[in-house]
């Protein structure tokens, strides 16, 4: 347990506002410890949320963790919030920025991590999360390691679980139409420094699918593997991207998926032409997540 760490505002007796250690096995209990964790949390007047989204990572219990927030200069007391938890986190700033994708550029710059990995501020980890993601990094040659997520609402409503239900390949990720979208779901990827080393920062160009065309960059380099667990929640309302509906989403995922077409091809696929794909196409798949 923290020593000093604060009460929380929520009365909420529920993860991650109860402050239990979370229930570890053994096996994870005596994990190596020498890997180090960075987490970065991008956020923008997400006071309803980021609470939740801290205590989540700092309450994993895990010992070698780097907590990083970059805020875009928030108004509606976000500020005061991650102050309440400054003495636990490596850095913070907030100021304004380009949005989403710049800051957790500006967070992964800073990281000093064997490990790393972005939550977003509305997002919140699973407990044992973190030891469990550094476990299956280390027992496999993966690059990049994911679990299942479930998708809920701000009151705690499962809507649904984020699950891959294709092998992750760049072919998977691209041919989309072909069963259903199979995309890692992002609040439960963590990769090895190796991967940031080979592909670089998140391209900004990008609003909606910067995690999406990361992915694909990175599986030209590194394996990417699945862990049928649940590391993390993934929430839908109304003032996040996702709750403002599919097609921005779908819309972006078809021009990246345009970029990389070419992978898809060097899988061993039969060919394709991508002019037959529609972002129509696409954004039903999105739709039916939920």
């Amino acid at each position: 347990m923290l020593t000093g760490f604060p009460d929380p505002t929520s009365e909420a007796a529920d993860w991650p506002w109860a402050k239990e250690d979370p229930e570890l096995s053994p096996e994870l209990e005596n994990l190596s410890y020498r890997q180090r964790v960075s987490v970065i949390t991008p956020s923008y007047n997400q006071a309803s949320f980021l609470e939740k989204t801290i205590r989540s990572v700092l309450l994993q219990g895990y010992p070698n963790l780097e907590y990083i927030i970059i805020d875009g200069g928030s108004t509606d007391g976000s500020v005061e919030i991650i102050r309440k938890y400054e003495s636990w986190l490596a850095y913070w700033v907030s100021m304004p920025d380009k949005g989403q994708c710049e800051a957790i550029n500006k967070g992964i710059r800073r990281t000093t991590g064997d490990v790393i990995a972005w939550l977003n501020s509305d997002d919140t980890y699973r407990p044992g999360a973190i030891f469990k993601a550094v476990k299956a990094l280390q027992d496999g040659d993966a690059g990049l390691v994911c679990s299942r997520c479930r998708m809920t609402t701000p009151d705690g409503t499962l809507l649904g679980m984020y699950d891959p239900d294709l092998p992750i390949t760049s072919r998977n990720l691209i041919m989309l139409w072909e069963r259903s979208y199979p995309s890692p779901p992002q609040p439960t990827v963590f990769f090895r420094r190796a991967v940031l080393d080979r592909v670089g920062l998140l391209d900004e160009s990008l609003h909606y699918a910067l995690d999406y065309e990361y992915w694909l960059r990175a599986l030209q380099h590194f394996d990417f593997h699945f862990v049928d667990d649940i590391w993390a929640d993934y929430l839908i309302h109304p003032a996040s991207k996702t709750g403002r509906g599919w097609r921005p989403f779908a819309e972006e995922t078809y021009a990246v998926g345009k970029r990389y077409w070419h992978l898809s091809q060097l899988e061993g696929s039969a060919h394709v032409p991508h002019h037959r794909v529609e972002s129509d196409q696409i954004a039903s798949l999105f739709q039916r997540r939920l």
